[in-house]
């Protein structure tokens, strides 16, 4: 699945616009990639898998990574987001410690963030400081507004972050 597609889909009708509605229709069901540099006022940008992705779909997935994350850390209860962006940012850091402090989870939770995002462009690894952490440099902003919608967005790339995993571990099979 890997990364993000920016896609542009126009909206209809326009001033001028020539072509039938089926056209139109067409157009919006399979829109056309256009490079992220290329907007203007007559299109805007969503991810592909933001777009084509249906909550029922979304929904489903999310569930399935939940209770595969459960079911590795033989925990009784489901896992939210933050608990999992946690997990994935101690594993992105490398290293497993007792006790972080509330400033560290905060970190670890970044890390994930940044890594998730990384694939799209949002973010580029940087290195890691003296102590080992990652460190991400902002490459633009990230255009999804709204903690539902950016919400949305994390829950798809952590599907995708876990897919890409179960691919890999597939392959060294």
């Amino acid at each position: 699945m890997g990364a993000f597609h920016f896609f542009a889909v126009r909206r209809f009708p326009f001033k001028g616009t020539k072509g039938s509605v089926e056209e139109k229709r067409q157009n919006e069901m399979h829109p056309k990639p256009l490079a992220p540099k290329t907007c203007s006022n007559f299109f805007y940008f969503c991810t592909l898998k933001l777009m084509k992705m249906e909550d029922w779909e979304l929904d489903y997935e999310w569930l399935r990574v939940r209770h595969y994350i459960k079911d590795s850390m033989q925990r009784p209860n489901l896992p939210d987001l933050d608990a999992i962006l946690f997990l994935i940012g101690i594993q992105e850091l490398g290293r497993w410690e007792d006790k972080f402090t509330k400033e560290e989870k905060q970190d670890l939770i970044h890390i994930a963030v940044c890594q998730l995002l990384s694939s799209d462009g949002y973010f580029e690894f940087e290195g890691r400081d003296a102590d080992g952490w990652p460190h991400y440099k902002e490459l633009r902003p990230i255009g999804v507004e709204g903690v539902e919608g950016q919400g949305r967005l994390l829950k798809i790339k952590v599907i995708d972050y876990f897919k890409e995993m179960q691919d890999k571990d597939s392959e060294e099979e």
